[in-house]
């Protein structure tokens, strides 16, 4: 298996006639129509919150004075084809030049791109941002129409893994998005890819910190220990050991390639331990190493548009990628970030943003178990809890109710937190009684919110109206939610 060979499979349908397949009359829900949006797999069992949000915008230019690759008009990398698997460029003096200034430009382009990322910006306004810094650049977004591609960069969200299309979709606050940058200019390609936190929310995750900043790791691990003599089948060795130290999965099905004159010339480079990858770092050699960590199971699916790859269990991902030079004594990272590149690590301690947190007697509990505040509201005091049936009393004091003997400190401090926030919105808004409810079984992926003044509940599961407490029927991870209702929103009236 090969990179190449695998973007190979994905020929089967172009932009177009996934389009023409999968629209039919009474796929597009009456919401959708008034702004033409609509998922264009209504039938497909996803495995995630991620929905791709159609229709794609059409496909853009690049001009004629710009080096097109030999895909550009028909889709087919045929220099690619013609490869020998087995041999491995050497590049000159002239060639490693070459690669340093297409390098130079890919990464000003990912990082033009990613000062961009806040929520609420669509992943295809990413990629207009991103194709045009290329063609200001006289170079060639390398993905656009590579093997019928339908985009000029790969936008890969929370659990898609890779070759995420850019669409119509909503960034939110939360998301982790990864952005896969690559350039053709001057006969040579670049690639590089990174992940980036959306939003304050993003950044308080502890689950979203531990895959991001994991994989960042992995790939400053790998480079470590690329000099001359290094064996290839090394990388995945480093990578693997530490993503397990951290209970993190390698997605085994991607790697790292070669990268020259071709976009995926040989070698293949995984990123597990026991593989079978033959040959040494030698100088003058350049290629990626790319690794992939999930925080659930390494395998994937593929949707029905063959390229999005998502997780099989709709867990998170993350990847970071460098183009790399081997030279006589190490290597030159050939796409490295400059002192204001956007991103940048998060120190993995960190948990939560807090402006106030109220201790009790004993240990705290769990942070990892800290649900974040539905809605973008802000966590701004978290109480830990060391006296928990004391806890539970207060909460049925203050109305709470069902409150099942399973529940444990993280769950009640954040029950507590919402309380906190019930009497500060029912201060604000001048009314006198709140009615808070609480989950009554905590392994569902609900969550209370205030909107004006009293507390809703959210939820997948499937509840009913309690006596005069409003439920909010909603699913937590519908894409509109958190823009649709906030703070300070008027319900809409089907939602009353």
């Amino acid at each position: 298996s090969n990179h190449n060979a695998i973007h190979k499979a994905a020929q089967r349908k172009t932009q177009n006639g996934i389009i023409s397949n999968v629209v039919r009359s009474g796929d597009v829900s009456e919401s959708d129509l008034v702004s033409g949006a609509f998922n264009p797999f209504p039938t497909y069992s996803f495995t995630g919150s991620v929905r791709p949000v159609y229709p794609l915008s059409a496909k853009r230019a690049v001009p004629n004075f710009i080096r097109h690759p030999d895909w550009a008009e028909t889709g087919t990398p045929k220099g690619e084809k013609r490869l020998s698997r087995s041999k491995i460029d050497i590049l000159d003096g002239k060639g490693q030049d070459a690669m340093r200034k297409v390098c130079k430009l890919a990464r000003e382009v990912l990082d033009i791109t990613a000062a961009e990322l806040r929520p609420g910006i669509t992943t295809d306004y990413l990629d207009d941002v991103c194709h045009t810094a290329c063609v200001e650049r006289n170079a060639y977004p390398s993905p656009l129409n590579y093997n019928h591609f339908p985009k000029s960069l790969c936008t890969s969200p929370n659990e898609v893994v890779c070759h995420g299309i850019p669409d119509q979709r909503i960034l939110l606050d939360g998301d982790i998005l990864n952005l896969d940058i690559s350039l053709y200019h001057g006969g040579y390609h670049a690639d590089l890819n990174e992940t980036y936190y959306i939003g304050d929310r993003a950044r308080a995750d502890p689950d979203s910190i531990k895959v991001v900043e994991t994989t960042r790791e992995c790939l400053n691990k790998a480079i470590e220990i690329v000099k001359p003599g290094t064996p290839i089948g090394d990388f995945g060795k480093v990578i693997e050991k530490h993503a397990k130290s951290r209970k993190c999965s390698v997605v085994a099905t991607w790697g790292g390639h070669g990268i020259n004159t071709e976009f995926h010339p040989p070698p293949w480079i995984p990123h597990y331990a026991k593989n079978k990858a033959v040959g040494l770092c030698k100088p003058g050699m350049t290629f990626t190493i790319e690794p992939i960590l999930t925080l659930g199971k390494p395998q994937q699916v593929y949707w029905p548009d063959n390229w999005t790859n998502a997780t099989v269990d709709g867990k998170r991902t993350a990847q970071f990628e460098h183009t790399l030079l081997v030279t006589e004594t190490g290597v030159e990272i050939l796409t490295a970030a400059g002192e204001n590149s956007p991103g940048g690590p998060i120190p993995l301690s960190t948990t939560t943003d807090t402006t106030e947190v109220v201790k009790g007697d004993g240990d705290p509990p769990n942070t990892a178990q800290f649900r974040p505040p539905a809605l973008n509201l802000t966590i701004r005091k978290i109480i830990m809890i060391s006296n928990l049936e004391g806890a539970k009393a207060h909460l049925k004091e203050h109305g709470w109710v069902k409150i099942p003997s399973v529940l444990n400190k993280a769950d009640v401090a954040h029950a507590l937190d919402r309380l906190w926030k019930a009497k500060e919105a029912s201060e604000v808004s001048g009314e006198e009684t709140f009615q808070p409810i609480l989950d009554p079984d905590p392994s569902n992926a609900g969550d209370i919110v205030v909107i004006n003044g009293r507390l809703w509940h959210t939820s997948g599961s499937n509840v009913t109206e309690d006596e005069d407490r409003a439920i909010l029927f909603a699913y937590y991870s519908a894409p509109y939610m958190r823009q649709l209702v906030n703070w300070s929103a008027k319900l809409p009236k089907e939602l009353q």
